[in-house]
């Protein structure tokens, strides 16, 4: 039997990933939540949910990862995003259309450069 929820509002997601991944710094965690909210507007099949969010979170602490980058998201994404369909389509937005990778960081607050 399953029981479908609601995705968590941000501040529930902060909560549980700092309670979940205490050792992420608190600006980390609050980017990593910020990102994934953003990325469930996106079409794509299987949006990411709570458990993914922790798990990406968890990667990015082992890997001592302080700040989201470009090529952090690419290296990472394996934790996000589960059907090939949806990463072909996410390398596929351009930096104007859609909700591509480097929008969804500049939108976060994400510095490019």
């Amino acid at each position: 039997m399953y029981h479908w929820l609601n995705y968590p509002d941000f501040a529930k997601e902060y909560a549980i990933v700092r309670q979940k991944v205490p050792g992420l710094s608190e600006t980390l965690t609050a980017k990593v939540c910020l990102f994934v909210q953003q990325l469930r507007e996106a079409p794509l099949f299987k949006l990411p949910g709570l458990a993914e969010t922790i798990h990406w979170a968890e990667a990015l602490h082992v890997l001592a990862t302080t700040e989201l980058s470009p090529e952090r998201v690419w290296e990472t994404m394996g934790c996000l995003i589960k059907y090939r369909d949806d990463l072909d389509y996410l390398r596929s937005q351009s930096d104007t259309e859609g909700r591509s990778v480097q929008r969804l960081l500049v939108d976060i607050g994400v510095t490019m450069g």
